[in-house]
């Protein structure tokens, strides 16, 4: 049996595919010596908003390409751990050290023998399911990450201007209730659009 493999990388936003055909032990070698650390430290250097896919290495039957086995690495809690999909359906998330087991088990045609292995379904990990989302962080963080900071400054002008009337009235009126409500929520406000944009 051949087989064919494409890779997926953090900085890169197209999934690049290899002619080589492989037999079995040079997939072995090749999982073996693939830099999983190196492209790891590359996403960790990235910002949430450039990053476009988790380390991952796709291996593939060349008179099959649907039969095929993919490794995504993610880190969760300083712990590194391979999401396995076979074909186009994730299995769950395994130990680093087992890659290259559930990888023999592929080859083998042992598929039955990778659920063995398995720590958990991708639902209950952390990280996202799909290589590309692997490493992102919540929608919010996605949407603060892409908003551009002229924009974020803007905004928070604009609403500590809107809860600073308030405030300015409440004391220029003597309505103390009003000016320290409005006060304390400017206070809260600011600090925590001090930390979104310190991000």
């Amino acid at each position: 049996m051949m087989y064919g493999y494409t890779t997926c990388h953090p900085n890169k936003a197209d999934i690049i595919r290899y002619d080589h055909r492989l037999n079995a032990d040079e997939v072995i070698d090749l999982f073996h010596k693939y830099p999983w650390e190196a492209e790891l430290e590359i996403l960790n250097n990235l910002k949430s908003d450039e990053v476009h896919y988790s380390p991952s290495l796709e291996i593939h039957e060349l008179e099959n390409k649907n039969n095929g086995i993919t490794f995504s690495l993610i880190e969760t809690n300083n712990q590194k751990e391979f999401i396995v999909f076979l074909g186009d359906q994730d299995i769950g998330v395994i130990e680093k050290e087992d890659g290259s087991k559930a990888l023999e088990y592929f080859l083998d045609s042992k598929i039955e023998s990778i659920t063995s292995i398995i720590l958990r379904g991708v639902n209950d990990s952390i990280q996202g399911s799909d290589p590309l989302e692997a490493n992102h962080g919540s929608w919010f963080d996605n949407l603060i990450a892409s908003t551009p900071k002229w924009l974020k400054i803007l905004l928070t002008l604009l609403f500590l201007i809107i809860f600073l009337v308030p405030t300015i009235i409440g004391l220029f009126l003597k309505i103390w209730e009003l000016a320290i409500f409005a006060g304390v929520f400017v206070l809260l406000y600011s600090f925590s659009i001090y930390l979104i944009l310190s991000d």
